[in-house]
């Protein structure tokens, strides 16, 4: 699998970086963006997690993702199953 590590757009470079197993791991953005950087971890059955922000996920039991908050809103979106 190819990852995508670089990608430019308007606002300058965006830089990401991935795990052994190809899962987004950082995320850094330019700073003319208005973006912050992006760190990511997974939990034991492979669900992301922000590093900084534990509360950007919802999963269910089932391990499905419930929520997400949106980076570039700020607004939390629900998902359904």
């Amino acid at each position: 699998m190819l990852n995508i590590d670089t990608q430019a757009d308007q606002y300058g470079l965006n830089d990401y970086n991935h795990d052994g197993v190809n899962r987004l791991t950082q995320a850094l953005r330019p700073l003319a963006a208005g973006l912050p950087n992006e760190s990511y971890a997974y939990d034991g059955v492979g669900n992301r997690e922000d590093v900084g922000n534990a509360a950007l996920y919802g999963y269910d039991n089932n391990n499905g993702i419930t929520a997400n908050l949106h980076v570039r809103c700020g607004r939390q979106h629900a998902h359904s199953q």
